[in-house]
């Protein structure tokens, strides 16, 4: 066996090693995001000092954990989302049309809804309503009260959603309690036909992708 090939296989030891090293570790999932600021209404997003990012936190997270897990699990045309969702949206004056999406969750910390829309425009915190005429109308947990029933959401009024496609995103933007996985679920309507996922959030700063629909 020559050099070469000896040094192949220690650096492959050794990452091995560092690899099981990580996994044994207990990795909080902290973290900072890039483009902390205030929404439309001056409500400031912000995260703990504590929350600094770690990369060899996030790459072990990464590389021994499922980030997200997100599952379709219900698909049909009756209108409405049940459980939960209508609950908390009543009590938060969450708007439908004929696009609505929605997001909850069950803890103290910041989850973010996100949607771009067919002509490219995403709506977010810092960007409260679309020229589409999209708006996210409830946003929560975000400063000040603090909820553990949380809900966010996003809608066109009817008569007001582009045709196209839409992409759907939650972004786990502060961690505000002890839980180390946060759970959520998201509902989608679009002019009659719902769909539900869920997954979970464990990294700060980490958005993720749903899925998408198209609007005809």
């Amino acid at each position: 066996m020559n050099n070469q090939k000896r040094g192949i296989i220690v650096i492959v030891v050794i990452l091995l090693l560092l690899l099981l090293f990580l996994n044994l570790r207990d990795v909080g999932g902290g973290g900072a995001l890039e483009g902390m600021g205030a929404d439309n209404n001056g409500t400031e997003h912000t995260l703990d000092d504590e929350e600094e990012s770690d990369p060899i936190e996030i790459m072990a997270e990464f590389l021994s954990t499922n980030l997200f897990t997100i599952t379709l699990s219900e698909s049909d045309t009756t209108g409405g989302f049940g459980g939960d969702f209508d609950g908390r949206l009543a009590r938060a004056g969450g708007q439908s049309g004929d696009v609505q999406i929605s997001l909850i969750w069950d803890t103290t910390d910041d989850l973010d809804l996100h949607c771009i829309d067919p002509n490219g425009e995403e709506i977010y915190f810092s960007n409260k309503r679309s020229s589409s005429g999209g708006e996210l109308d409830v946003d929560m947990n975000a400063g000040g009260t603090y909820s553990t029933e949380p809900v966010e959401n996003i809608y066109w009024p009817r008569g007001r959603a582009p045709a196209g496609t839409y992409k759907v995103y939650v972004n786990f933007y502060g961690r505000k309690s002890r839980a180390r996985t946060i759970s959520f679920k998201v509902a989608i309507n679009y002019k009659g036909t719902v769909e539900k996922h869920q997954g979970q959030a464990r990294i700060v700063g980490n958005k993720m992708l749903i899925g998408q629909f198209r609007v005809d």
